[in-house]
């Protein structure tokens, strides 16, 4: 009977732990969410969308607390989220994707759930990077579904490759630095959340056995690898070179296209640097372990950081190409001015119809 209620209170006490812990991931989410809107109003974009931290809580709470408590903190700050856009959508598919399915692919990190338990920092990469592609998959379609026609006054699909290059260039814009500051604000604090795995509260949460769970004892140096650095500058240039932003009554003018060229030549000599590293250190290992070169092996394996610098140096590539492409497509009537409201008329025109 008293292990029966031992059990009982166990359970109880899971239970509690968790509540209390969604509690508080809602609670960051939606401050996180403020900070970005009414705080640091540049941080939120004039259609839509904000750099924020709110992808780090809610992959958090994934991680922490599994699919279902990450799919219901989601879409409850999905709703508090659109109570604080005044409740506004273009229509009922931009409703859905834009909030209730973009916030909610956060479940997405409860994959690496295992990971995290076992005090892996690079869980907080993979998580991201996976939950980030899939929010700015879900934003991407609401921008090409809800298109508006100036022909016909309405809203509709619209694939032109215009429209679907502005979506792309436009969603990345705020998804992609609200993924990598999230990223890299999880490992910052990486040590002391692994420290608390090892509180009776996270023990309780935990659904692994300890016997089921390996510890990772490798050491994951994030910030005191130069790359990193010259990685994330790359990634910020290339994001700023794709924006063509101008606000007059703040006197704001971010058209700065040409950093997109000064990014891309800088790729490829990142890129060069990483696969010279990757190879130096595969043969050094190669030769202490007497054995074959074995370059191929070491290249694809994400145990190495330098292999997963390399990956991640495509996306400031791609933005570089989205930002020099913009010059010439969606960024034309920033870039190129014009006299009078009909010459705009037609450039708009003939870019979005």
């Amino acid at each position: 009977m008293n292990e029966e209620t031992h059990r009982a209170n166990n359970r109880n006490n899971k239970s509690i732990y968790q509540v209390t812990l969604s509690a508080l991931f809602l609670a960051l989410s939606v401050i996180f969410a403020a900070i970005s809107k009414y705080v640091v109003p540049m941080l939120h974009l004039p259609n839509g969308g904000s750099v924020s931290l709110v992808m780090m809580s809610l992959a958090l709470c994934s991680l922490t607390l599994g699919p279902l408590y990450g799919l219901f903190v989601s879409l409850i700050f999905a709703l508090i989220n659109l109570a604080f856009d005044g409740a506004f959508a273009y229509n009922f598919m931009s409703l859905i994707l834009d909030y209730f399915v973009a916030f909610p692919c956060c479940i997405i990190c409860s994959l690496f759930r295992k990971k995290y338990y076992e005090n892996n920092p690079k869980c907080f990469i993979y998580s991201l990077l996976l939950f980030g592609l899939l929010r700015f998959t879900a934003h991407f379609f609401s921008g090409v579904l809800i298109s508006w026609t100036s022909d016909v006054g309405e809203l509709k699909p619209d694939f032109s490759p215009a429209n679907v290059l502005y979506s792309f260039g436009y969603n990345i814009s705020y998804v992609l630095p609200s993924t990598i500051i999230s990223m890299i604000a999880l490992v910052s604090i990486s040590k002391p959340l692994f420290t608390l795995n090892s509180t009776k509260m996270m023990k309780a949460i935990c659904p692994y056995k300890e016997e089921e769970l390996h510890p990772y004892s490798k050491p994951f140096f994030f910030f005191e690898n130069a790359m990193i650095s010259l990685l994330v500058i790359l990634t910020i240039s290339s994001i700023i070179s794709c924006i063509p932003y101008k606000n007059i009554v703040l006197d704001l003018n971010f058209n700065m296209y040409y950093l997109g060229y000064i990014s891309f030549v800088l790729v490829f000599i990142f890129d060069g640097i990483c696969i010279y590293k990757i190879s130096n250190n595969s043969k050094n290992e190669d030769q202490n372990n007497t054995q074959g070169i074995n370059i191929k092996g070491k290249f694809l394996s994400l145990d190495n950081i330098d292999t997963l610098i390399f990956f991640l140096s495509y996306i400031p590539l791609i933005l570089s190409i989205i930002s020099i492409v913009s010059y010439y497509t969606y960024g034309y009537v920033f870039y190129h001015p014009v006299n009078n409201d009909e010459e705009t008329s037609l450039l708009f025109n003939l870019l979005y119809n």
